[in-house]
């Protein structure tokens, strides 16, 4: 598995998420030998063409052989694999695999036949690469530093220590407080939580006022206060409220039923107290953030609204449509019937939808990007961010670096052991118990099946498939660490809808744990030369986390081209698609790093004046110019984020 991790890491061979070469148990190689990101660097790094994880994916087009062809000015140094006229791959091998057993304390001296085996099958693409190298150190170093998902790291361990695991969990120790851990983002979790509790309250505002038997007749200002009291929660009033939205979500499995998890925390206020939604909304930090989102006009996207304007915006159509079907008044499609859902408008928005997607940019992504992830803004002396200090105060379990790291964690969603998920798992899709251990038919759940699904106390339970798992086995899921939230989950979705080796997911939680366990390795302040290299485990993490937000913008225009094409297409279905792009694409402002953001945001500008603020189109011409207008902006998105033109027809 780890020799297999290597040539994955690399493009070498098609990898499903078991490691397996394409799901079949045998390699095959990606159409030719792949280079990083283009032709071999000149005057930089070798072979890679920009920021880590951006302007493609590795192992997808470009020239022959990381490295480019072998080097013709003589072997390398020492017993080296000679390379010099003529590529001798028994030789070449057999170095590779000493070398890499010699540096790499993840492979052992059981591993050179396999290594020499792998290599062979795959000499002509990577003989250039090792026969560019001048020393079998500089030969790891340049692997290491040219995998931009940090696969081939993992597998090869610590140079001289313990290898990695090979599915590492984000838990680092206190270096404050013996025994205890160091990572808390509890915050952050609850705020996932309420974004999703707010959405389920616009589905349960139209359920209770459409009750056959003791209908909800709500006064002026009533629908608005349920609204509020998930977005502002006043004296956090919030935080009693129930968690059983999650618990009753069919995909979830977490209603705590004979053979089904139930949850370890029962309120808001269990995940974590005194929170709220509009404090992190995009502006409303006092410090910090790179524009004045306070001010009208800033945030592109949605004519003058500010982040916390938008909100408003959304509120107020919720409460005129609630109180319009009270009265039986309801809003119509084009062809003139009535759209049986209150949150879905005339003008083709899907209320609930771009309300959800947008918060998750404008408070999760926009916390991540442009504050905890930041290196921006000093207050008072203090660094903010990654300027942070990095001392570990007196019976304190971390410091705020550590801190604000974990908090920018907890934002992307992702649950502490995310990589013991495939992507089927952590999208929902199936997966291990999906068929062993989910209840049939008759509502029984049929006896365990070793290996496919977990036991607790003798009892069957629901496991990964349901995207959580009970890793502790206390028979319940934690939400602050077992569950994956938000864009996490949309990353697997597009690895997995991917038809190139795409690995959003790892890429980025490599990025995260990669720079957490640099943080927590610094026993004080660290220099300068360590906070930059810091930094690049930061761009890694968000740029994989922004290109799942993009590539999920890909996903819902294709949706709507689709819904357009087809003369049977739900409108209310259209609407959902749409206001899911919306939502989702007006993200991006938030990460002053973003491709979309360079020169002063100009492809982001063009993108949101092409989707514009509504899917309907009052004649057949304007119809047929939003299809090319769609088609444009998602030509903006493939060529910000250098997506594959399979992925992107695919998604």
């Amino acid at each position: 598995m780890k020799v297999l991790a290597l040539f994955c890491a690399f493009g070498l061979v098609a990898c499903d998420d078991s490691g397996d070469t394409d799901g079949t148990g045998g390699a095959d190689l990606m159409g030719g030998t792949p280079a990083m990101g283009g032709e071999p660097g000149m005057g930089g790094e070798p072979g890679m063409g920009g920021e880590p994880g951006m302007g493609g994916e590795p192992g997808m087009g470009g020239a022959p052989a990381m490295g480019g062809e072998p080097a013709m000015g003589g072997a390398i140094p020492g017993e080296g694999p000679g390379c010099a006229d003529n590529m001798d791959c028994d030789s070449m091998c057999a170095w590779f695999a000493d070398c890499t057993i010699s540096e790499c304390a993840g492979y052992t001296d059981e591993s050179r036949d396999e290594l020499i085996e792998m290599c062979q099958g795959y000499c002509a693409a990577i003989g250039g690469t090792v026969c560019a190298q001048t020393a079998c150190g500089e030969t790891v170093d340049f692997l290491g530093a040219a995998d931009p998902s940090g696969s081939f790291v993992t597998a090869c361990g610590e140079r001289g220590g313990e290898p990695q695991p090979e599915n590492p969990v984000y838990e680092f120790a206190s270096r404050g407080v013996e025994g205890e851990s160091s990572v808390s983002n509890s915050g952050q979790v609850a705020r996932h939580a309420l974004i999703l509790g707010l959405k389920a309250q616009i589905g349960a505002i139209q359920s209770d006022i459409d009750k056959v038997e003791n209908p909800w007749v709500p006064e002026d200002g009533e629908i608005l206060a349920r609204l509020q009291l998930f977005y502002t929660c006043e004296d956090y009033a919030c935080g009693q409220e129930t968690l059983d939205f999650i618990k009753d979500g069919k995909k979830q499995l977490l209603d705590g039923a004979e053979g089904r998890y139930g949850i370890d925390q029962n309120v808001f206020d269990d995940i974590s107290t005194e929170k709220n939604l509009i404090g992190k909304t995009a502006g409303r930090d006092v410090t910090g953030q790179y524009k004045d989102w306070t001010e009208a006009g800033t945030m592109v996207g949605w004519g003058d609204a500010t982040p916390v304007g938008l909100v408003t915006w959304i509120f107020d159509e919720l409460q005129a449509a609630g109180m319009a079907r009270v009265d039986g008044e309801y809003a119509q499609d084009p062809t003139g019937a009535d759209i049986e859902k209150m949150y879905v408008t005339a003008a083709g928005v899907d209320l609930a939808e771009l309300l959800q997607k947008f918060l998750l940019g404008a408070i999760a992504f926009s916390q991540g990007a442009d504050d905890y992830l930041d290196d921006d803004t000093i207050v008072d002396g203090s660094g903010k961010g990654l300027l942070a200090s990095n001392v570990v105060a007196a019976d304190a379990k971390y410091s705020a670096l550590e801190h604000n790291w974990d908090e920018g964690f907890g934002y992307f969603g992702a649950a502490r052991d995310y990589l013991a998920y495939t992507d089927d798992e952590i999208a929902g899709k199936g997966g291990r118990d999906s068929v062993a251990c989910m209840p049939d038919e008759n509502g029984d759940i049929p006896a365990c099946v070793q290996g496919e699904c977990g036991e607790v106390d003798g009892e069957c339970v629901a496991g990964y498939s349901a995207g959580n798992h009970d890793s502790d086995g206390n028979g319940k899921i934690n939400l602050k660490t077992e569950l994956n939230w938000g864009h996490s989950v949309n990353a697997a979705k597009r690895d997995r809808g991917a038809a190139t080796m795409v690995d959003m997911t790892s890429d980025a939680f490599h990025g995260f744990y990669r720079g957490r366990a640099f943080i927590s390795s610094i026993d004080g302040e660290l220099n300068d030369d360590q906070k930059a290299e810091l930094g690049t485990y930061r761009d890694q993490a968000l740029q994989a986390w922004e290109k799942a937000i993009a590539a999920t913008c890909v996903h819902y225009i294709n949706d709507m081209l689709a819904d357009i094409a087809d003369e049977d297409t739900n409108f209310s279905d259209y609407a959902k698609h749409y206001s899911e792009l919306k939502g989702f694409s007006l993200s991006m402002q938030f990460n002053r790093r973003s491709p979309l953001m360079q020169d002063d945001g100009a492809d982001f500008t063009r993108f949101h004046t092409l989707i514009g603020t509504s899917p309907v189109k009052a004649t057949e011409e304007e119809a047929a110019q939003y299809v090319m207008d769609l088609n444009a902006a998602r030509d903006i998105l493939a060529t910000a984020y250098g997506f594959d033109a399979e992925d992107v027809a695919g998604w």
